[in-house]
């Protein structure tokens, strides 16, 4: 019972209230924290506690323990829930903050003051682990993190924009095409340009130029992510809105559910920028470049022309 609540705390879609009954719910992640710990002690032959200090034992245990399995061998879901909530736990003692469920990437530690907006995916950093090995230092990356949250503290606030409720945006866009679906889009995209000028002081260009410097944005903020989703949102329609200057195609979101179903349409194809960027910060971070997703546009439509006629 204790590993189904926390995956599904971890994972998100539709977790249970968090409960306050002791031993249950958030007290699992101490107690799961504990086990790891308990588990790389064993492994190593010496006692470890839970905390930075730990870490170069953790890195080495957990390389081992993947270079014991098969090439295709999976990181078992027990090991990866309770070395998630080991790092999570051991950030919380070190930095600060508290476990809040993300609408988006499931429960998260969130940093505290002016770095609220920072959030910790311990899970996504030890599955990625899995997949690097010896390539990501768990040891090193904590390490970095307080320079990265003091930058991130520096930065000002992403502006709020009244035309990004993610909460009830699909009643906004609700059975709108045409202009006014254009006229939406073109001031989502707007309002997100603003942001980014208050936030980093630059303007993000509307072009290909624009796109690069997105993606090389959110490549770097997957396990430590430092935007709302609000923001994702928007910089969905902001690639939405680059792909239509340079290949036209029209906003329909008639059929759309959510902003992530939002679609860029041409008579032979149908393409989701909003999704796209959901996608790229939740499972497929190393996917092809932003740019790229945009200049695949007229391959795309001659393939799909190819397949009906």
């Amino acid at each position: 019972m204790p590993l189904r609540f926390l995956k599904r705390l971890f994972i998100g879609g539709a977790p249970p209230p968090l409960p306050t009954r002791p031993g249950v719910g958030l007290t699992e992640l101490e107690k799961a924290a504990h086990r790891f710990a308990d588990w790389v002690s064993e492994r190593s032959g010496r006692t470890i506690y839970i905390g930075f200090n730990a870490l170069l034992d953790v890195d080495r245990e957990l390389d081992r323990q993947r270079d014991d399995t098969t090439p295709t061998s999976e990181l078992s879901e027990s090991l990866a829930i309770d070395a998630a909530s080991f790092l999570g736990v051991a950030a919380r003692r070190e930095l600060g903050g508290t476990w809040e469920e993300d609408p988006v990437f499931g429960l998260v530690l969130r940093f505290p003051g002016a770095r609220g907006l920072v959030k910790l995916r311990s899970l996504d950093l030890i599955q990625k682990k899995w997949e690097l090995g010896g390539a990501l230092s768990l040891k090193k990356f904590f390490e970095k993190l307080p320079d990265r949250l003091v930058a991130e503290c520096a930065l000002p606030r992403w502006h709020e924009s009244p035309e990004i409720p993610a909460s009830d945006f699909a009643k906004r866009m609700a059975k709108l095409s045409g202009v006014p679906a254009a006229e939406l889009a073109a001031r989502l995209t707007q309002d997100f340009r603003d942001s980014w000028q208050t936030r980093f002081g630059r303007e993000l260009p509307l072009s290909l130029n624009g796109v690069r410097e997105l993606d090389k944005f959110f490549r770097t903020h997957y396990l430590i992510a430092a935007i709302t989703e609000e923001q994702m949102i928007g910089a969905g329609f902001f690639v939405g809105e680059v792909t239509r200057g340079l290949f036209d195609g029209e906003w329909d979101f008639r059929h759309a559910q959510d902003a992530t179903s939002a679609a860029l349409e041409w008579p032979e194809l149908s393409y989701f920028p909003v999704g796209r960027i959901y996608k790229m910060m939740t499972t497929l971070p190393e996917g092809e470049p932003l740019d790229e997703y945009v200049r695949l546009v007229p391959a795309a439509r001659k393939e799909m022309k190819d397949k009906q006629s």
